[in-house]
């Protein structure tokens, strides 16, 4: 289904994926796809349907991601909601035909407002059943296909844990008490 040179550079981000250890190293497998998949922007996170979020931003427009994160739209983001439901990767037009409340509509309307109009997702289910990442890729033209679902499919499970390395590289380390307070803390 790929041409040569979408097959060499997808591997390219397959192999660099499993040494991926740091924030940059991942927006540079970020930057990479978008230009594969043909969008102008793209953003990643780890999170669950309650709206308990981390997102690593690649290029999507500073401005909307603090709003984003600032008024909890995760929660009733349909590509999101889509993505942690059923862990399959969409177009957005797909993602706002399963999810076509008025919430979810306003939601995808403030995002064009900031040039995310159109776009593809993929997503991994995580640890618990409606957890896991998601792999966000917009334009502001309508070019996205089943072909740059496929490339998605292909590419998306080594990111993910990619992204769960880095997530945990920068989750913060356990605090290591020394006898004394663990003995303080057996006396209260």
């Amino acid at each position: 289904f790929f041409s040569n040179r979408e097959r060499a550079d997808t591997l390219g981000i397959i192999h660099d994926s499993t040494i991926c250890r740091t924030e940059a190293q991942l927006m540079r497998l970020m930057s990479r796809l978008r230009e594969i998949v043909e969008a102008d922007r793209s953003v990643c996170g780890l999170g669950d349907k309650s709206g308990n979020v981390r997102v690593l931003n690649e290029s999507f427009p500073a401005d909307w991601m603090q709003r984003y994160q600032d008024e909890g739209m995760s929660v009733i983001d349909p590509v999101v909601n889509y993505t942690l439901t059923f862990f399959k990767t969409c177009l957005w037009s797909e993602a706002t035909e399963v999810f076509s409340a008025r919430p979810f509509l306003e939601l995808m309307n403030k995002a064009s407002e900031h040039g995310l109009r159109y776009g593809v997702a993929g997503g991994v289910n995580g640890r618990s059943i409606d957890s896991g990442s998601i792999f966000s890729f917009s334009s502001v033209s309508d070019r996205f296909s089943g072909h740059h679902k496929k490339i998605l499919d292909v590419v998306v499970p080594h990111l993910h844990q990619a992204l769960l390395r880095v997530s945990a590289a920068s989750a913060p380390k356990p605090v290591e008490l020394s006898a004394r307070e663990v003995e303080v803390l057996r006396w209260m």
